[in-house]
């Protein structure tokens, strides 16, 4: 083997094991539970709005379709914050609207760290600071009452 034919078969061999190692790949990234729970309420809020012709009125008019959402389960589990072990605050009879990116249908009661999840009526999740939080709107013009 000649010089020349050494170092094609050289970079070949470092190519191949190049493409070899970056095939590999890291493993999905988990979502963090408050989110999936945000985003299983806004999915039966959706079911409930498909079936009812309206939003639901309330948590027992909400929690009869998260079945149909494809969530499995009780849904008690997706009404409860895994981050500051609180019920979410959901403000019903609110409907959902593309265009409703800044305003808020339901979030973490108090979250954690400064920080909670919130989910608006265009379905986005957003993680906000305190700051950001006391001064976002909320569905139906409703005002979240002050910390004691």
């Amino acid at each position: 083997m000649n010089e020349s034919t050494f170092r094609i078969a050289l970079l070949t061999m470092t190519a191949v094991a190049l493409v070899a190692g970056g095939c590999s790949k890291p493993p999905p990234r988990q979502e963090d539970t408050a989110v999936v729970n945000l985003r299983k309420i806004v999915q039966a809020f959706d079911a409930a709005d498909y079936k009812l012709h309206r939003a639901p009125k309330n948590e027992e008019e909400l929690k009869r379709f998260f079945g149909e959402s494809g969530a499995s389960g009780d849904p008690e589990q997706y009404l409860r914050s895994p981050r500051d072990n609180q019920p979410y605050v959901i403000i019903y009879g609110s409907p959902l609207d593309s265009d409703g990116r800044d305003i808020i249908l339901a979030y973490e009661k108090d979250g954690l760290d400064g920080k909670r999840y919130v989910i608006t009526l265009s379905r986005d999740v957003k993680l906000m600071t305190d700051e950001e939080f006391a001064g976002a709107k909320f569905a139906s013009g409703l005002k979240p009452s002050k910390k004691k």
